[in-house]
């Protein structure tokens, strides 16, 4: 039998270099044209740059935010409390 996947919830991204998202994100959708660059810090602080990511859906150890620095990502979402 299959399982069922449970999501908790989602947020509409907007890249910063302070202010942290409400919630511990671990997928992150990325929507637009073409790739772009993206800026993730997880929450030990550690900030992780990626070059050239295309739009789908990515999953992370936990992150906290996405820096407004180096990201060029337009579209975003992030997910928290993923499930199954």
């Amino acid at each position: 039998m299959a399982r069922a996947l449970s999501i908790g919830g989602s947020l509409q991204v907007t890249p910063s270099d302070s202010t942290n998202l409400t919630q511990q994100c671990t997928q992150l959708w990325i929507g637009g044209a073409g790739s772009g660059d993206l800026a993730l810090v997880f929450v030990d602080g550690t900030v992780c740059e990626m070059v050239g990511l295309v739009v789908g859906m990515y999953t992370f150890p936990p992150f906290v935010r996405v820096n407004d620095t180096n990201t060029d990502v337009v579209t975003m979402v992030a997910f928290y409390g993923l499930r199954t």
